[in-house]
């Protein structure tokens, strides 16, 4: 199960490490985390609206920068 603090950690990640935008597979091995537990924080996130996944990249939406904020 997926919690909320997982879902603010990775946005957190992504506004901080990245510059709002990762590559799905390079982004696991920098948070330490295994592919398939990391996609589900995605999904996860992107279900709320918080975050969009064009291809194999993670992207903050302006709804995720909000929350953020």
């Amino acid at each position: 199960a997926i919690d909320i603090q997982q879902v603010l950690g990775l946005l957190e990640a992504l506004d901080d490490e990245t510059g709002d935008r990762a590559d799905g597979w390079d982004f696991g091995e920098e948070l330490h985390k295994d592919y398939s537990g990391l996609m589900l924080t995605v999904n996860a996130a992107e279900i709320l609206g918080l975050v969009r996944t064009p291809q194999e990249t993670v992207e903050l939406t302006e709804l995720g920068r909000r929350l953020l904020s």
